[in-house]
């Protein structure tokens, strides 16, 4: 929902714009941010010394850890979305 009073009523045709590699940046950290907690969980299960079970332990642990994280960091990229979304009525 866009809070907008006075400057667009309901039935208005307007026009969204985002900066430019905002979808690509929200991408990559939504997919890259929870593998690489994945793999260096298990990576560093591995280097300790555990076995099979514990290398999936610590891949699950980097890969919640990381879901954590995004989760920590949504309402600021949130807000920063808002803040550079530019709505312009349709000519």
């Amino acid at each position: 929902m866009l809070d907008a009073p006075g400057l667009f009523h309901a039935g208005d045709e307007v026009t969204m714009t985002i900066p430019a590699g905002a979808v690509f940046r929200g991408a990559l950290w939504l997919h890259g941010l929870p593998l690489a907690g994945l793999l260096a969980g298990a990576a560093s299960a591995a280097a300790v010394g555990f076995g099979d079970l514990g290398c999936l332990g610590g891949a699950l642990a980097g890969f919640g850890g990381a879901l954590l994280l995004l989760w920590r960091l949504q309402r600021r990229w949130h807000t920063d979305a808002a803040r550079g979304l530019r709505v312009a009525p349709t000519a």
